[in-house]
């Protein structure tokens, strides 16, 4: 118990130094401190899911706490894949121009006429098929590599993306 008070009154003075001293400096280190914490503070509210993940924690365990960290984490690295995909290949394809669309019907090509979109009723299924497959309308999307015309740094810029996209997503894992 002895030792209990000594530790609470020399942390008692310590305080009493900080806080009551009345110089500048002093005051300039307390604001900084404050501004820190409360830095720190913002930035775990912007968390996403930061108060549920605690929840989560205290009803089920550490566990499962921890898998849906993971999973947050893996939402993460999708979200910041799918933001370096559109700077790298929408971007520079949107600020040259007019992006291409689908060849008209009365262009001639070597493979024979294609018309990507269906006439008629197209069932769920056909469109289901097409969203997991890339055909029909996502033919022509600028996320797909065929939706370009041939240009040479294309390629580049595909492989690029992917590297970095890898790149960082090893960095972020091995963090």
């Amino acid at each position: 118990m002895q030792a209990r008070r000594a530790h609470r009154q020399r942390n008692a003075s310590r305080d009493q130094v900080v806080y009551g001293s009345g110089t500048k400096t002093d005051r300039w280190a307390r604001l900084l401190r404050r501004s820190k914490e409360k830095t720190k503070e913002g930035l775990r509210s912007l968390q996403p899911w930061a108060w549920t993940l605690k929840r989560i924690g205290g009803q089920f365990g550490a566990g499962t706490e921890s898998y849906f960290s993971l999973l947050r984490f893996l939402l993460l690295l999708n979200v910041l894949a799918s933001v370096l995909m559109a700077c790298m290949t929408l971007l520079p394809t949107w600020l040259g121009g007019a992006p291409p669309g689908p060849p008209g019907p009365d262009i001639s090509s070597p493979c024979g006429s294609y018309n990507p979109h269906s006439q008629g009723l197209v069932t769920f299924a056909t469109q289901l098929f097409n969203l997991l497959s890339g055909e029909g309308y996502l033919e022509w999307s600028p996320l797909f590599y065929g939706f370009y015309p041939p240009r040479p740094r294309l390629a580049v810029t595909y492989l690029c993306w992917a590297f970095a996209v890898g790149l960082i997503c090893l960095l972020l894992i091995l963090h």
